[in-house]
């Protein structure tokens, strides 16, 4: 059985911004600190590792627990709305050849399709929804797993395995992602 997993924002899909509006917001909301993520680049980062560097900006210290759980929720509170405000000014989209790929590699007897993201689980299945690609993932990695990206995918392998009642080999698994951060993990 081989084992695809894929990240989502700038692979499969474009958000157009809709996760940055949604940290500016949580961080505004919790801190009263305004752009917060103009400080700092999230591209290839987990949520979880995200979200405590954007708080360490706006606040000058680590999270504590509660405040972390607080950032996240408000987050996830507004990250639907703002998935609809790309949509409407036609910044979300589908990145071209991926629907036909996810169709093609869900046939296949011998491939299981998963995710391998920094976003929390809730927050990559709102972003995913417009999309119409949550049907193919039955299973993933997610940024609330872990902050460490590679540990992140070793979840995935995990969830697959346990779905299979088997082991997967290393060398059956392939990461489909648009950063070096995926690459490396």
């Amino acid at each position: 059985m081989k084992i695809v997993l894929f990240d989502i924002d700038g692979t499969l899909i474009k958000a157009g911004g809709a996760g940055i509006r949604g940290l500016n917001k949580a961080v505004k909301e919790v801190c009263g600190v305004d752009n917060i993520c103009d400080k700092f680049s999230l591209q290839g980062g987990t949520d979880k590792e995200n979200f405590t560097t954007a708080f360490k900006q706006a606040c000058g210290k680590k999270p504590s627990v509660k405040q972390f759980k607080e950032l996240e929720l408000k987050y996830l509170g507004s990250l639907p709305a703002e998935v609809k405000k790309s949509i409407k000014s036609n910044n979300y989209s589908k990145l071209n050849g991926v629907e036909q790929l996810l169709v093609l590699l869900s046939k296949r007897k011998d491939v299981m399709v998963g995710l391998g993201t920094g976003n929390l689980k809730e927050g990559a299945l709102i972003k995913l929804e417009p999309s119409g690609f949550n049907k193919y993932f039955a299973f993933g990695g997610y940024g609330c797993d872990s902050h460490i990206r590679s540990k992140v995918l070793m979840k995935a392998v995990e969830r697959a395995e346990k779905m299979l009642n088997a082991e997967i080999r290393q060398a059956d698994v392939y990461v489909v992602g648009d950063t070096h951060l995926d690459v490396a993990a």
